[in-house]
Order: C-alpha cells, then sequence, then structure tokens
C-alpha cells in the first residue's frame, strides 16, 4: 500500500484515546510490535501515564509510575499525591484541568510523596488526546523528577541570604562593581541615599574628583592581575577633612576576574589620634632638648662655681626644682634606679601609668615588680649604653593590663645608675590588635565563601550533566525502539489509522526535541498562533494547509509567514524559512 501523508483536517480531527491502543491490539499482524511499543514504554526511567480527562482514572502507565499491571480503578491523584481528591481541589495547579480547558499541551510542578515519606519534586508534563467530537477525552502524562535542581536553587538562596547578612551588617561600606565601574551592590550609602538609588550607577559619582583617577586604576589593576589591593585618600566633608581606607578584592569566575569588591572604612579618627601622638612625641623632644639644654647650662653654672659650696648647693636645688617641673609635666613616667635595681628616683607622672603612687614605687625592692623581669640583660649594653623602644605589658594596681614603650639608659644621676623611660602605647597597640583581628576575619570569611562557590559549582555541574544524559537516553531510546515500530504500523495500518500513528509520531517527537518551547524561549516576540504557525512550516505544511487547519485565509498565513522572517532577523535574506526553522532546532539541540 502506498503510504500517504495524513490531511490537514485529519491530524486537526478530535479523537479517543484509548482507541488507539484498541486498534492496534486488534490487528493480530501487529502485536508482537505493539508488545516492543509497551517495552519501549517501559524503558522510559520517568513515570509514563495515560489518564482519563473525565474520572480521572489511569488507562496506561509504565512501570516508573507505580501502578500494578491492569489496575485501572487508581486514580492519578490517588497515585502520585496518596489523596482522595483531584489536585485542583486542594489548591494545586492539575495539568489535566489546564489541558482541559486550553486544550494544549502543560506544565506544572508537584510535589509528590516517595514510598518512604519524603518529599520529591517533579515537573509534570501533560498532552491532550482528543476525541471524536474534539473534546479532549485523554491526557499522556509523564513525571521528570527535579528534586535535585529545588534543592540547589534552595542551597544557592541560603548562601545568598547568609552573605548578604554578613555584608549589610558589616562596619565598612561594602561596594560590588564591574570592570566599568558600575555599582552592581552596595550595603550602605553616603549621604542619605538608599542602595536602590546608588546600584546601577557609577561608583566614580561618590569619589572626589581630585581621586577617581588613582581609584579607577586600582579598580583595573585588580581586574588586570586578579590580585587584592588599597588605596587611601581624604575627602572634604565641610569644613571638616575626613579619610578613607579602601580594600580591594577581585571575584573570580573560572579563574577570570569578573566583578571587584571595595570595603571602604572612615579613618579619620585613627588618623587625629596618630597626629595627635606626633604631636605629644614632638613636644616630649622640644622638652627633652630643653631639659638637656637646662643641664648643660647648669653645669657649666657649677663648673664656674665648684669653688663656692654654697653657691654650688644653691644650683643643684634649683637644678633637682626644675627636673621636677619639668617630669611633672609631661605623660611618661620617668625611673631612676641604683646598682641593686632600687628606687633612687619615680616622676609623678607614674602613678597615671601604674596605679601605685610615688612612696609605694619607691618602696618597692627591685624594678623588676614594678616593669616585670627579664627587661634587658647587662650584657645588652656592651654597644650601646642606651636601649630604645622596649615593648613591654605591666598590670597596673587595680589589676589593668597596660601596654608600654620603655627606654633604657645608663646614666649616673646621683645615687642611680639607669633611667627608665616608660610611654603608655595601650590605645595605639589596642587598635593594631583590633586592625589585625578584622583583617584575620575577612580572610577565613574570603575562603569560606570561595570554598561554597567551589561546591555550589561542582553541584550544578552534576546536574547539568544528568540532564544531559536523561535527555540523550530517551532520544536515543525512542528512535531505536518507538521510531521502528511507528514506521511498521504505519505502512500497514488502514487510512483512519494514519492519523493516530501520525499523533503518536509528533507527540514523541515532541517529547525527545520540544521545538515550539526552545523556539519560544529563544524568541520571546513570537506570539503563541504565530509558535503553532512555525512550527507547521516546519514539519512540511504549505500555506494552503496552514490556512486549512487554522480556519483562516491564505492570504492571512503569507502576512504572518512575513512576520515570522522578520522576528526571526531574516526578513532580507535569501533563507528559506522552513530550513531556518529546522535549524534552529537542530542548534537548540545542540545547544542544550
Amino acid at each position: 500500500m502506498k503510504k500517504r501523508r495524513p490531511e490537514t483536517d485529519d491530524l486537526r480531527r478530535p479523537h479517543r484515546g484509548d482507541s488507539i491502543l484498541n486498534d492496534i491490539e486488534g490487528t493480530a499482524s501487529v502485536r508482537d510490535r505493539f508488545e516492543l511499543f509497551k517495552l519501549a514504554l517501559e524503558s522510559l526511567p520517568y513515570p509514563f501515564c495515560l489518564i482519563d480527562a473525565e474520572d480521572y482514572g489511569v488507562k496506561l502507565a509504565n512501570s516508573a509510575a507505580g501502578l500494578s499491571r491492569g489496575d485501572r480503578s487508581r486514580k492519578c491523584f490517588a497515585v502520585t499525591h496518596h489523596k482522595d481528591r483531584p489536585c485542583h481541589e486542594s489548591g494545586i495547579p492539575c495539568p489535566i484541568e489546564i489541558v482541559k480547558t486550553t486544550g494544549k499541551p502543560a506544565v506544572v510542578e508537584h510535589m509528590h510523596p516517595d514510598r518512604k515519606g519524603n518529599r520529591r519534586y517533579f515537573e509534570v508534563h501533560g498532552y491532550p488526546v482528543f476525541d471524536s467530537d474534539g473534546s479532549v477525552s485523554s491526557i499522556i502524562e509523564y513525571s521528570l523528577d527535579v528534586t535535585q535542581r529545588r534543592l540547589a536553587e534552595q542551597a544557592l538562596k541560603e548562601s545568598e541570604a547568609r552573605w548578604r547578612t554578613l555584608v549589610e551588617n558589616a562596619p565598612d561600606t561594602v561596594f560590588m562593581v564591574d570592570h566599568k565601574g558600575t555599582i552592581l551592590f552596595v550595603n550602605r550609602c553616603p549621604n542619605g541615599k538608599t542602595p536602590e538609588q546608588l546600584v546601577g550607577r557609577s561608583i566614580f559619582e561618590c569619589v572626589p574628583a581630585e581621586h577617581k583617577r588613582m581609584v579607577k586604576e586600582t579598580i583595573d589593576r585588580v581586574f588586570r592581575t586578579g590580585r587584592p589591593d588599597r588605596y587611601e585618600f581624604d575627602a572634604k566633608d565641610g569644613p571638616i577633612s575626613r579619610w578613607y581606607s579602601t580594600r580591594l578584592g577581585p571575584i573570580k569566575r573560572e579563574e577570570k576576574t569578573v566583578a571587584v569588591i571595595l570595603m571602604t572604612r572612615d579613618t579619620t579618627d585613627r588618623k587625629r589620634i596618630e597626629k595627635a601622638l606626633r604631636e605629644v612625641q614632638a613636644q616630649l623632644e622640644f622638652r627633652v632638648e630643653e631639659r638637656t639644654e637646662a643641664l648643660r647650662k647648669t653645669n657649666e653654672e657649677l663648673a664656674r662655681e665648684v669653688s663656692v659650696r654654697r653657691e654650688t648647693e644653691e644650683a643643684l636645688r634649683e637644678s633637682e626644682e626644675i627636673h621636677r617641673v619639668l617630669l611633672g609635666q609631661i605623660s611618661d613616667a620617668v625611673l631612676i634606679t641604683d646598682d641593686q635595681g632600687r628606687f633612687t628616683y619615680v616622676s609623678s607622672g607614674a602613678d597615671t601609668i601604674f596605679g601605685y603612687s610615688v612612696n609605694e614605687i619607691m618602696a618597692m625592692e627591685g624594678v623588676d615588680l614594678l616593669l616585670g623581669p627579664g627587661l634587658f640583660v647587662p650584657s645588652d649594653f656592651e654597644t650601646s649604653d642606651e636601649l630604645p623602644n622596649i615593648k613591654c605589658t605591666i598590670v597596673d594596681k587595680s589589676g589593668r593590663p597596660h601596654t608600654l614603650l620603655v627606654n633604657v639608659k645608663l646614666a649616673a644621676i646621683g645615687k642611680g645608675t639607669t633611667l627608665y623611660t616608660c610611654r603608655d602605647i595601650t590605645r595605639l597597640s589596642q587598635a593594631e590588635e583590633a586592625l589585625k583581628a578584622v583583617n584575620e576575619e575577612l580572610e577565613v570569611e574570603r575562603q569560606t565563601l570561595r570554598e561554597k562557590n567551589t561546591a555550589l559549582k561542582e553541584i550544578l555541574g552534576q546536574i547539568e550533566d544528568e540532564k544531559r544524559r536523561m535527555a540523550t537516553q530517551l532520544h536515543l531510546n525512542i528512535n531505536r525502539m518507538a521510531i521502528p515500530i511507528l514506521n511498521a504500523l504505519e505502512e500497514k495500518t488502514t487510512h483512519d489509522g494514519e492519523y493516530f500513528v501520525a499523533l503518536l509520531r509528533n507527540t514523541l517527537s515532541d517529547i525527545t526535541s520540544p521545538f515550539i518551547s526552545k523556539l519560544e524561549s529563544g524568541f520571546s516576540n513570537l506570539t503563541p498562533r504565530e509558535l503553532e504557525i512555525c512550527h507547521m512550516i516546519k514539519s512540511g505544511f504549505t500555506s494552503k494547509q496552514i490556512a486549512s487547519a487554522l480556519n483562516t485565509s491564505p492570504e492571512t498565513v503569507l502576512k504572518q509567514r512575513k512576520t515570522i522572517r522578520r522576528k526571526l532577523g531574516i526578513s532580507n535574506l535569501k533563507v528559506n524559512l522552513v530550513t531556518h526553522l529546522k535549524s534552529l532546532e537542530h542548534s537548540s539541540l545542540g545547544a542544550s
């Protein structure tokens, strides 16, 4: 018998879905092939069912659906959801109801419990089967397990929420920018603006004009080298000048820097403290110079008046009074000890640092009780009579720790032989330790984020590999097992049965190569009617056949074909529309 392509009216004519199997089973010559067809359905790794559109009864199902052979009294909602009523009555989107309403295929997402009661998420596909009156009589339904994808999406959202909470509560202002300096994220904004007002704008709008070039060069350097960097500048805030320190770090994807994180901190207070410390140090040095000059003058006077004892003693008393006044005015503690380490002099400023009065310190048996043991050893003075900037930690009378910077100098002053000058640098040391701790915490957080990003990439890669493997296996199984059977059936079936074979062939083709959904995702400006015409054109329908199938005029179809060519970007090209649509299908398949 010569094969004949079904007319357009045959393809549009409604039919009863269960009569397909009845007609095939009633043909003794194709019974064996029908068994092979059922075997092909059994090879599908996911649930595949034929469901009655009226009573939701399962007419046909493969073993993956979990339904016993011959048990057609079970309802689809009882099998998948273990419920006693249809999905839509429980507020769950029902693909059967959608297909019955629209007469078109539908895709929804359901949660189905497995045999152990665990939640599993499925992507449920439904396809209509029409009866002789054009009504949907049955639904072809299959479900794909997308649980791993859902879990990965949830993990990604949780990771993003943790990262956002961390950044939004950070004490620094955090920016994320692209290679053009466009702000992709900011946790807080200066000048009373909201993050939404800054996202999408240039970060250079937040930088003083005189520093924009330096900031741009630093950002470009991080993108180019992929290594962290930093910069610092001052900016005028009205009459006040404020300092800002910024650390930059790369955000990489597949070893390529795709964005840069900028963490900006207001360091004005630290700068002020450093400036104040420098001024105090300068004052101390000036006072020391003054004291040295006074001592020199006093010594000269003593040398000139050595013959006069009274005048010499008076000069010494005056010199001692000058020393006490000078030492009483500075915040450093000055100590003098003899060869046994016993105190011979303690300045009045010592009580500010140590909490002990001058008399309490003088009563101590050695300097080690005040400054701690092991501050230096005598051999340290072999090359110099001065040991500068010895850092040590002491505990004052109330139990509070202090960090001191001690200068030790060998000097014969009265009965004393060693001079100690002690400066309290506790606040400066605490600031340095706090800065070091913050840097260490940020490094740990960056490492944690890098590890999480690596794990997430591996999970997403595994999901994509599994999707490609399942799609390939499905395509191979249908081509190897179902398509040969359909070809044999098409040769031996009657004229009325050819349509059923063509319908089943198109259904299997849509499963393995969802041309319409891919075309719709690639060209979102196509209307549903234009998508339907694209499918018919790709299948070889002429404009006259399309017009007959859609109950419209050939002229209207020609206008729609021109619109489709324009939306596909080939209106001015000498390209056959059928060939172009088929090439889009193949390129989509290759990309997937």
